[in-house]
Parts: structure tokens; C-alpha cells; sequence
């Protein structure tokens, strides 16, 4: 505390020595100052506090508002689609959500949320981000801190990215002929069928969701698993 007594107008010089300060934090009791000091408990707080000159005049209680924020940022991974469990595609869509919060209210702010890719060194986080590599597993690392240099433990995100398409082959069950056109020609009996795989690349896929069809008409989703199935 700046203490200064003054008689009548505040630097005029004509007051007399100050006794004491006392100050008084939240609901607790008028204590002497003496030095500086420290609030404790997150949150918000109410610091009272008012001093005395040797002629016995008391002043009138001040008061200070300040929030304590002792807790760092607090930051999630948003993952937009395309995703399947933990494999992501060159067309998802990464981005940060970090928020301060101490006991329930808005804490100092957050001063920058930092993000590493595969052990790289940190840096700060773009507002959003896709993964444009090789196929394979991507560890993402990622923290923020606030305005009081509050900092978040690392936290981190495993990824497969999987960019390999699909392959599908038309085969046929049972009799058929190539006509002179080339057009494949099939008995009665005989099925077409499509034989749909989706490839390993560096060890992973995402798994086949659909294999679609046109006969005279537009696309039909034929809601197949992965293998041979008839059309």
C-alpha cells in the first residue's frame, strides 16, 4: 500500500504521520501491514483496507477487487469429419478450443496455445489445420498458456491418416461371353458382382463404408462389406 496523510487536500503537506494500515481479505478479520503479501485460494477476492494517523483519524474502508488464477488453460482437439475411430483423411479438419478459468470465472486469458506434430519442436497453433503427409500415424502435442504464464501439461492425440482409396473390381458368377463390342455378355443365371477392398498403407485403413453401382440410372449405395458381394 502507497500511504500518504494529508490535513485536508490530497499533497498539500499539512497532515501529520500515519499510525497504521490495516487491511482485511474477503471476510476475515483487520489484520497490521507490514510488507507485502500474498492472497490465497482461487477465485475472486475482496481486499479491504484503511490506515490511521497519530492524531486518531480513521479513514474510510477501500476496497480492491482481484481474481486469483493459479490453474492453466484448459485445451481440446476438435476432429470434424471425415473421421473413423483414430483415422483421419487430407479433408479433416483440426482446430484448438482452449479456455482460462479459475474457481468458475474468467481467468487472466489465454496467451497462445502451442502444438507440435511427431516430436517436432513446439509452436504456436494455427486456428485450424489437415494433415497433407504419407500415410501413417501422426502424434499431435498441444498446450496452452495464460497471460500469468500459467502452462498446461502436454497433451496429445494419436492419428492415422489415411488417404489410399479404395479398389473395387467387376467380376462375374457364373456363364458370360465378351462380345465383339467388348461389352461383357451374362446368362440369365450368372450374377455381376463387385469385389471392393480397401488396401493397407504403412500398416493401416480406415475399412470400406460403401461400394455404389450404376445400371441405367444414377448411383445405388449397395451397403456391401469389404469382399465379394453380388449386384
Amino acid at each position: 500500500f502507497d500511504v500518504l496523510d494529508d490535513l485536508k487536500v490530497v499533497g498539500d503537506g499539512a497532515g501529520g504521520s500515519v499510525l497504521r494500515t490495516e487491511y482485511a481479505v474477503d471476510q476475515t478479520s483487520f489484520t497490521l501491514y507490514r510488507t507485502s503479501f500474498t492472497v490465497m485460494g482461487e477465485g475472486r477476492h475482496v481486499i479491504h483496507f484503511r490506515s490511521t494517523d497519530f492524531d486518531g483519524n480513521l479513514e474510510t474502508i477501500k476496497t480492491a477487487t482481484m481474481t486469483a488464477d493459479n490453474f492453466a488453460p484448459i485445451t481440446e482437439l476438435v476432429v470434424s469429419s471425415p473421421a473413423y475411430g483414430y483415422y483421419v483423411s487430407t479433408t479433416t479438419v483440426f482446430s484448438f478450443q482452449a479456455e482460462d478459468i479459475a474457481a468458475g470465472l474468467a481467468g487472466a486469458g489465454l496467451k497462445a496455445t502451442l502444438w507440435s506434430v511427431n516430436v517436432a519442436s513446439f509452436s504456436v497453433a494455427p486456428a485450424s489445420f489437415s494433415l497433407s503427409g504419407t500415410d501413417g500415424l501422426y502424434s499431435l502435442e498441444y498446450r496452452s498458456l495464460d497471460l500469468l504464464d500459467n502452462e498446461e501439461t502436454t497433451r496429445s492425440k494419436i492419428v492415422f491418416l489415411d488417404k489410399t482409396p479404395p479398389l473395387t473390381e467387376f467380376g462375374v458368377l457364373g456363364p458370360k461371353a465378351i462380345h465383339s463390342s467388348g461389352k461383357t455378355v451374362l446368362a440369365a443365371q450368372s450374377f455381376a458382382v463387385l469385389n471392393s477392398t480397401d488396401p493397407l498403407s504403412n500398416g493401416g485403413n480406415s475399412g470400406l463404408q460403401s461400394a455404389y453401382v450404376l445400371v441405367d440410372s444414377p448411383p445405388t449405395d449397395c451397403g456391401f462389406a469389404e469382399g465379394l458381394e453380388p449386384v
